[in-house]
């Protein structure tokens, strides 16, 4: 069980009176908690962290290789737009020829 669904639920034990001491109370209440708090060098490297600090410019950006498309489908794609130009074009000569 984690804080939010405790605060959700608005609901704690009858019988729980909070010790003061954070961590105690999450272990009686069967909440997961960190064991030890974050020091100031773990906090200071997950803000980089998560600030992007820590990665290079290049690093930051993220893209995919272009694949291209295979031969069977670019056939394919040939294909069915020689089939819709095709039609296209009847139609056209129809609707002229009304």
């Amino acid at each position: 069980m984690k804080w939010k669904e405790v605060i959700k639920k608005k609901e704690l034990p009858k019988d729980f009176v909070p010790s003061g001491n954070f961590r105690e109370d999450a272990k009686r209440l069967g909440i997961a908690v960190r064991p030890e708090p974050l020091t100031e060098d773990e906090i200071q490297q997950y803000v980089r962290h998560v600030m992007g600090e820590s990665k290079t410019p290049q690093e930051r950006v993220s893209t995919t290789p272009s694949t291209g498309q295979d031969e069977e489908a670019a056939k394919r794609t040939k294909e069915n737009e020689a089939e819709l130009l095709a039609r296209i074009k009847e139609r056209n000569k129809k609707s002229r020829q009304e």
